[in-house]
């Protein structure tokens, strides 16, 4: 309950932000920016699995926000809003994702010391990323933002202007062709 009143609180306060920046008060996208900028990196480091392309399209989000503050609608949901944006970048992106090299990889979880089982975890967790890459967009994207990104279904679809039904679907196949591709190294 309380975590659906912090929510529904940091909506009213995107919101009022919102309306100052609308009145020319740029210290107010500010707030927003800092209050939304880990997300929008988070996402789009994981829908593009480089740190480099995920900041310029971070960058991108915010100032194509910045430009459509007007065609954002007070009552919604900022931050999925931003999301959005940010995820149409990320599929729009014309290159394709780099490979992840080990020393890119933190092999979470890992509570040995011994090096083998290391670089055995590290390798997993490559291929999870280069096969989670390698998925169509649209698949990849809901894959992100599900399991990476833990958002429900229904902000998932509010998030690429999707239904409900759809995102289902396409987990579902995403899955599928997950499974298809790691039955050799999980």
């Amino acid at each position: 309950m309380e975590a659906v009143l912090r929510a529904a609180t940091m909506t009213n306060d995107d919101d009022a932000l919102v309306a100052r920046c609308r009145a020319g008060e740029q210290e107010a996208f500010r707030v927003l920016i800092d209050r939304h900028q880990r997300m929008v990196y988070s996402v789009a480091l994981r829908m593009l699995g480089n740190a480099e392309e995920a900041t310029d399209v971070a960058q991108e989000t915010f100032v194509r926000a910045y430009m459509a503050l007007d065609r954002y609608k007070p009552g919604g949901h900022f931050g999925a809003w931003l999301r959005r944006i940010a995820v149409n970048l990320c599929l729009n992106e014309r290159r394709r994702p780099t490979a992840v090299s080990l020393d890119e990889v933190d092999p979470d979880g890992v509570t040995t010391d011994d090096p083998v089982h290391i670089v055995l975890a590290a390798a997993q967790a490559q291929a999870v990323r280069r096969a989670i890459h390698g998925l169509p967009p649209e698949y990849r994207a809901v894959v992100v933002l599900r399991y990476l990104d833990g958002l429900s279904y229904r902000d998932i679809a509010q998030s690429l202007g999707v239904s409900v039904p759809t995102v289902e679907t396409r987990l579902h196949r995403a899955k599928k062709m997950l499974q298809e591709r790691l039955q050799d190294v999980v």
